[in-house]
């Protein structure tokens, strides 16, 4: 029997989340602002080679190597908020001009949230949810 517990989507991001959705450049100005709103300063974070950095676990290590803030984390509550804050600012990629798929997640989510769409477990997919269903 379906329990129909889960809203919006389930995703897979390779590469990882962050460089699924963000250029190296806006991962790096977001961190340099979360850093200002700590008290220091952005721009070590700014001006940091960041070239050869490529996932997650790579733009932390160069983070914590540059950075005077200490300790930081990719994972905590400050770095996904601030991540958010710049998606809804900044809606399409830099590199592509293309939407960011965290944005297209968060509207899936809203839909499935009204009752509009529910998670289909076989397609693994967002789908319409049939009206008989919605009202019965």
């Amino acid at each position: 029997m379906r329990q129909d517990n889960v809203t919006g989507l389930i995703t897979v991001d390779k590469p990882d989340f962050e460089f699924a959705n963000f250029t190296i450049n806006e991962l790096a100005e977001v961190a340099a602002q979360l850093d200002e709103t700590e008290g220091y300063s952005g721009d070590t974070i700014r001006n940091a080679d960041w070239q050869d950095v490529a996932c997650g676990n790579a733009f932390e290590q160069q983070y914590r190597r540059v950075s005077a803030r200490q300790p930081f984390s990719s994972k905590g509550k400050k770095w996904g908020e601030a991540l958010a804050k710049y998606a809804m600012e900044h809606q399409s990629r830099a590199d592509t001009g293309v939407e960011r798929s965290f944005i297209r997640e968060i509207r899936a989510a809203l839909y499935a949230r009204k009752g509009a769409l529910h998670f289909d477990p076989e397609a693994l997919a967002a789908i319409p949810r049939a009206s008989s269903a919605k009202n019965g």
